[in-house]
């Protein structure tokens, strides 16, 4: 399995709202059209797709956003406050969100300035 990293640009508006409505998650907020309006609202901030691949096929994915204020560098998991965060293909188990979490933080190692991580879970995800 490989983690990749992409520009919201980079991926079809129809590869990643399929794995939205696979995943059962209902939430108009985690489409590739909101998260290409927030990308165009906020030209400043860098709107990105962590995803899980294997053999050709996506099994997972963490939308996000990273921005700066002030002397810090911040980096939400989208949407905002409600929860969503790691959009699971049926059938991908935790090892898949664990991985998509661990690369996502992951980011941060070793950066100048401090950096300020948020993300929401939904009941569907049990601890650990």
């Amino acid at each position: 399995m490989k983690i990749e990293d992409y520009s919201l640009s980079s991926i079809q508006s129809d590869t990643w709202d399929r794995l939205v409505e696979d995943a059962g998650v209902k939430s108009p907020f985690c489409r590739h059209a909101w998260l290409s309006l927030i990308a165009a609202s906020f030209p400043d901030w860098r709107v990105g797709l962590l995803l899980a691949e294997q053999s050709g096929e996506i099994l997972g994915g963490l939308p996000y956003v990273d921005s700066r204020a002030f002397f810090r560098q911040q980096s939400h998991c989208l949407p905002w406050g409600t929860p969503a965060g790691v959009i699971l293909a049926p059938g991908a188990g935790g090892e898949v969100a664990g991985l998509l979490i661990e690369r996502w933080a992951g980011r941060f190692r070793g950066a100048r300035l401090p950096w300020r991580l948020a993300i929401t879970f939904p009941d569907r995800y049990p601890p650990g």
